[in-house]
């Protein structure tokens, strides 16, 4: 079973990869997008930089950390909706037979 799982970010993601339980690879990706560009294209580099790292490997489980505001949290509200944004556009175009 191949897993893979995303810490997601805008522009610097983490994103590993796990045969069963042993861990293939972990690494940063960073989007090429502008800070400038409309959210939906940073959704989409950012996504198309993540399945550029796996060769044509379609998962088995899709594992994406979900944003939450907790009390007293410096992050602002807007930059958690974008996040909350880019976690389902990966979602929706990641392919994997299982997603949570």
């Amino acid at each position: 079973m191949w897993l893979l799982a995303i810490d997601p970010s805008i522009t610097d993601a983490g994103v590993a990869l796990f045969k069963d339980t042993e861990l293939q690879w972990a690494r940063g990706v960073h989007s090429k997008a502008s800070t400038k560009d409309p959210k939906e294209v940073r959704y989409k580099v950012m996504s198309d930089s993540i399945k550029s790292t796996l060769n044509g490997l379609v998962p088995d489980v899709l594992v994406l950390e979900f944003p939450e505001i907790y009390p007293r949290c410096k992050a602002r509200p807007n930059d958690l909706m974008q996040l909350a944004g880019l976690v389902g556009y990966l979602a929706g175009t990641i392919q994997a037979s299982k997603v949570v």
